[in-house]
């Protein structure tokens, strides 16, 4: 189960064609055209508001979508393939839904389905919506009624759900997400890494605060050398030496005036590594600092 990309929509709009292909004699044709969207209309959706598809062998066996309509969420686009019925995906999708709607703090479910469709009506009973006598009777001349689900001071059922909303969004490859946390490695280092080297004497790196002046004055690692991001070109990082490593710093998770020395520090030709979590995270750590301002006082204010 993930979420659907434009690149998906064609196979998503076959797959309803498929599911409904059985009851096509069953609605106008034009209800059916709305029941079954083509390509272009399902690309539309999936750029408006989140749609699901669930796959088996990287196939797409079933299919949801949901439309926030004020306070209310609005399901529509709902279908499993023949193939895959009987497999409980169709409870799946609709918990996908219902924790989409709860975590999102809509109040309200609803959706319209036609009285033919007897098994898909049996399930949305068992999952808790109610017919309602609201909404259009027809839907271009195919029978419809409207069903709705309560989601205020109601629990989520307990029953156990597929849906996951660490999984929602599926991980990389193995080999794009090695790339990518390689590549955070080779940009990144943290403050144990760097008083480990300190400690031990490394040499092959040296530190720069990219503070202002100030800031640097009251507190700083020790032996950083103080190059506030605006102020780095040619001529002040010629204090650097091109053969080591620079490590930037700043206040902490919240500044990017590291992030901004580093750019202009590797526009130079340096070599460069921002430390994660600045000074704040340093002191955290129980390093050690310099500075006027005395260690027992707040880094901030």
């Amino acid at each position: 189960m993930r979420r659907a990309k434009c690149s998906d929509a064609a196979t998503i709009a076959r797959a309803l064609r498929i599911a409904f292909a059985e009851f096509e004699h069953l609605y106008t044709p034009a209800a059916f055209a709305a029941t079954c969207p083509g390509s272009e209309e399902i690309e539309q959706r999936i750029r408006e508001g989140p749609v699901w598809i669930a796959l088996r062998d990287e196939g797409i066996i079933g299919t949801v979508s949901a439309d926030a309509r004020g306070r209310t969420l609005y399901i529509r686009g709902m279908a499993v393939v023949p193939g895959a019925r009987g497999l409980g995906w169709a409870g799946v999708l609709l918990d996908q839904i219902e924790c989409y709607a709860r975590a999102a703090g809509f109040p309200m479910l609803e959706l319209r389905t036609t009285p033919f469709l007897t098994t898909a009506i049996a399930l949305y009973e068992r999952a808790g919506f109610r017919r309602t006598d609201t909404g259009p009777p027809d839907h271009f001349g195919t029978p419809t009624f409207t069903m709705t689900k309560n989601l205020e001071n109601r629990a989520m059922p307990t029953t156990k759900s597929h849906f996951s909303l660490v999984a929602e969004t599926a991980p990389p490859e193995p080999e794009i997400a090695h790339q990518h946390f390689i590549s955070k490695l080779e940009l990144e280092t943290d403050p144990s890494d760097v008083h480990f080297d300190m400690e031990r004497g490394a040499n092959g790196f040296v530190v720069v605060d990219a503070r202002s002046v100030e800031a640097y004055a009251r507190r700083h690692i020790p032996g950083a050398i103080n190059l506030p991001s605006r102020s780095i070109n040619a001529e002040s990082a010629a204090v650097l030496p091109k053969d080591k490593v620079v490590v930037t710093y700043c206040w902490g998770p919240g500044c990017n005036a590291s992030t901004k020395a580093a750019a202009r520090l590797s526009k130079l030709g340096f070599r460069v590594k921002e430390l994660i979590g600045g000074i704040e995270y340093w002191e955290k750590e129980g390093y050690a600092v310099e500075g006027t301002q005395p260690p027992d006082e707040r880094l901030h204010g």
